[in-house]
Formats: C-alpha cells, sequence, structure tokens
C-alpha cells in the first residue's frame, strides 16, 4: 500500500516536532478512554440502581452542560492552543474518573463527575478538529481522515484489555488502569510549543449561528451525526449488558469491529478524496442505517457481533467522507474555522441533550418502550448523514 509523504510526514515524524507529540498523545489518551469507554454506562446503570432514564439524564446533563459553556470556553481553548487545551483535557478527564470512583462513598461526587466530564470534553475535541483542520491538506484531506486511524489503532485492543482488567480486579482496577495510561498520556505534550488561535465569537453570536437558517442542512446533520454516535457509545453497550453478554465479550466484540473498521477506514480515506466521495457518503449512511435495523433484532452474544461488524464497517465508511467534508468546510473558512468548529460541537451535545433527555423522559413514562427503540431512531439519524453532502437524486429519468 502507498502511503504518502504528506501523510506519514504528519504521523511518523520524529518525537521532537510538536505534531508527532499531540499524535502520540492522542493514540495514548484513545487507548485508556477505549478500555472503558463502553464498560462506563454499564457503571453508572449499576449506581443509578438500574435505573435506564436515570443514567440517560446522566449523560443529557452533561451533554447539555458542554453546549451551555462551549461558547465561552471556546475563547480559552483558542487562546491555549490544541496541543495545550488537550494536555489540560487529559487532567480533566483524570479527574472524571477518580470522581467515578468515588461515586459509590458519597453522592455529593455526582457534580464534580458531571462538570468534569463537560470540560474535558470542551478542552479536548475542539483542540482535536482545529488540529487536523490546520495540518490536513486541501486535495488528500480524505486520505488523512482515514489515516487518523493510526492515532485509533491503540483503541482496537483496549476494549478487549478492558473487559479482561474488569472481569479480573472490577471497575476499581479498571479505573485505576486507565488514570494510568492517561497520566503517560500528558508526557509528549509537556514540551509541545504553545500556538494561539483567534476565536471571536461571543455567547449569543456562538448561538445564533445554530439557529441560522443558512446553517439548517449542516445543523441537521451535524446533529444527527452526534446522536447517532452518542447512541453506539452509551445505549449499545447498555443494551448489550441487558443481553447478559459479559463483559469480556462486549470487549471481544467491540475490538473486533473495530479492527474492520480501522481497515475499511484506509480504503474509504482513498476514495474520500475523489468525486465519489458524496457517493461514498450516501451509501454508507443507508447502510449505517440498514445496521441499526439489524440491531433492533439482536438476541444472542453471536447476532451481536455479526450486528456490530456491519455497523461499525457501515459507519467507516459514512463517516471518513463525513469528516472530510466537515473539514474542507472548516478549511474554507480560514480565520473562522475555530467559529464554525465550535459551532458544530454545540449543535452536537445540545441535541444529544435533547434526545437523550427526552428519551429518558420517554423510557420513565412508557418503559414498554425499551432501549432497543433508540436504535431505530439511530437508523433515521444515519439518513440525513447525507445533508452534509450531495443528496442523491431520486428523480425518474425521462425516457
Amino acid at each position: 500500500m502507498h502511503f504518502p509523504t504528506d501523510v506519514t510526514s504528519r504521523l511518523f515524524t520524529v518525537l521532537g516536532q510538536d505534531i508527532s507529540k499531540l499524535y502520540i498523545a492522542v493514540a495514548i489518551r484513545n487507548f485508556a478512554l477505549g478500555m472503558v469507554m463502553i464498560f462506563e454506562p454499564v457503571y453508572l446503570y449499576l449506581y443509578f440502581d438500574r435505573s435506564i432514564p436515570a443514567t440517560l439524564l446522566f449523560f443529557a446533563v452533561i451533554f447539555g452542560l458542554y453546549a451551555f459553556i462551549a461558547a465561552w470556553g471556546g475563547k480559552i481553548v483558542a487562546a491555549l492552543g490544541p496541543a495545550h487545551s488537550i494536555l489540560v483535557s487529559f487532567f480533566l478527564y483524570l479527574g472524571y474518573f477518580v470522581f467515578l470512583l468515588f461515586l459509590p462513598i458519597s453522592p455529593f461526587f455526582l457534580g464534580a463527575v458531571i462538570l468534569l466530564g463537560a470540560l474535558g470534553m470542551l478542552f479536548f475535541w475542539p483542540a482535536f478538529h482545529t488540529d487536523l483542520t490546520r495540518f490536513s491538506s486541501a486535495g488528500h484531506r480524505g486520505e488523512e481522515v482515514g489515516w487518523t486511524a493510526v492515532m485509533f489503532l491503540p483503541y482496537v485492543v483496549s476494549p478487549l484489555l478492558g473487559g479482561i482488567i474488569l472481569t479480573k480486579l472490577g471497575y476499581e482496577g479498571l479505573f485505576v488502569s486507565v488514570l494510568m495510561v492517561l497520566l503517560a498520556a500528558a508526557v509528549p505534550l509537556f514540551s509541545a510549543r504553545r500556538v494561539k488561535e483567534e476565536y471571536e465569537d461571543g455567547f449569543l453570536q456562538a448561538w445564533k449561528r445554530v439557529f441560522s437558517r443558512t446553517n439548517i442542512r449542516e445543523t441537521v446533520g451535524f446533529a444527527a451525526n452526534g446522536i447517532e454516535i452518542a447512541i453506539a457509545s452509551y445505549i449499545w453497550p447498555l443494551y448489550m449488558f441487558l443481553l447478559a453478554v459479559s463483559v469480556s465479550i462486549m470487549g471481544a466484540i467491540t475490538s473486533a469491529a473495530l479492527v474492520a473498521a480501522s481497515l475499511f477506514m484506509l480504503y474509504a480515506g482513498k476514495i474520500a478524496d475523489t468525486e465519489d466521495r458524496g457517493w461514498l457518503l450516501n451509501v454508507g449512511a443507508v447502510w449505517t442505517a440498514f445496521s441499526w435495523f439489524l440491531k433492533y433484532f439482536v438476541h444472542t452474544p453471536f447476532d451481536v457481533f455479526l450486528a456490530h461488524i456491519i455497523y461499525r464497517t457501515s459507519r467507516a465508511a459514512a463517516g471518513v467522507p463525513f469528516q472530510t467534508f466537515f473539514y474542507e468546510k472548516a478549511a474554507r473558512r480560514e480565520r473562522e474555522a475555530d467559529e464554525y468548529i465550535m459551532y458544530r460541537e454545540i449543535v452536537i451535545n445540545f441535541s444529544r441533550f435533547l434526545f437523550f433527555g427526552l428519551f429518558a423522559l420517554i423510557l420513565f413514562l412508557w418503559p414498554e418502550f425499551g432501549l432497543k427503540s433508540a436504535f431505530l431512531a439511530a437508523a433515521l439519524f444515519s439518513l440525513a448523514f447525507m445533508l452534509l453532502g450531495k443528496l442523491p437524486n431520486l428523480r425518474p429519468r425521462a425516457i
């Protein structure tokens, strides 16, 4: 396989260069969070005395808080610069998992968990997307987005390892392991240079972008993408647990699916740099919707395995061109790239807040709807990915 020079120079440069330090730190961070991410919703579900509405409401509050403070936080993140902002996020995540570990001791730690969870996302994701926007190159952006799979390679094995640690040592051992790896992730960034960004939006201006009629198509596309990812990250693991899938099997299934997705991301990245990008996005969106429909009918661990493999591969087909469209739109805004990225973060997390809050209320009032009804919603949201590209022409051709 051909490794483009401009891509490899970013991913495999010597350790003394700042971009290399950033990629290494993010790869280690992904390994840490990959060990715990699919088990975190289960931990909170057990903490809330097996209440699904309370668990969903917990995540809704974090998403809502992030969306609310993002407009103000954008100035702080820009002043710190991508590398230092990501470094701060690591320590916020450290605090988040420490207080998660202490939750059974006292419910008073719940407020700290919510605040640190929202701040951790605020300091990481805008900085991460800003970095990829600045360092990716026009004409090769899709391939470089596909090659971000390299940063997520540690994430492939970490769910399997996390399941093993959880089985042997419990949540205490898992959280301590995550904390140790997060500390290691911070080390490469201590010597990174501080590169400031410019962020001009005030609170009202940032929210005006969200509700602007000129942005309606992108707003719906970003909202759908954000909600679908949240369903996959928080509701799907809960459903696997309710199906009595053991944590070790959950980890193995997730790792196997991520292997398939990572390999496909490299192929999808090449297509995303051609005129077929819109076609790939549309096909991937349809197949992602179909995979969610399949997930609605799973009953056994083997069903879960097959459905999740199909989902992860389909999601990679949709995700790479979707992200490529996003980074190109951000890059074209040049000086306003930071404002555009933060607008996207507000849209994603505000929509997650609304969906998780509404879904929690529905399950509280009508529990017969069941957790898997969210999968049908995810199928519909998947189709909305196409809004960021070129919608397929469904009109019949004249004969």
